[in-house]
């Protein structure tokens, strides 16, 4: 991965999961690491070759290999911050090596 495709600022954040006051389940996201990485649109071919793996992808995040704070993969229960954009991540797939990390994400509207 060339380090002059990493040029955006982003922060993982991790789902976490607690009780309301009526004991129903809320989702709230709390910020685990900043991070560079590269951010694509997928359009044409690269569109419909991720649909075969995930109906709704529509953005391709590549940046250096990382796990979260408490040492676990960042995964389905994860989201990327950008700015004041928010990607949730369907699809996580490393490379043999460990040295970098593809995310198959679609954007919170």
């Amino acid at each position: 991965m060339r380090a002059g495709r990493i040029k955006h600022r982003v922060t993982i954040q991790k789902q976490k999961v607690t009780k309301n006051a009526y004991g129903e389940d809320t989702i709230t996201w709390v910020d685990d690491k900043n991070c560079y990485a590269c951010i694509r649109a997928l359009r044409g071919r690269e569109y419909f070759n991720a649909q075969q793996a995930k109906a709704d992808v529509n953005h391709n995040i590549q940046m250096r290999y990382r796990v979260l704070s408490d040492g676990t993969r960042i995964g389905p229960t994860c989201r990327i911050k950008h700015d004041d954009r928010y990607f949730l991540v369907r699809v996580a797939m490393q490379d043999e090596r460990k040295s970098e990390l593809n995310l198959l994400c679609v954007e919170e509207v």
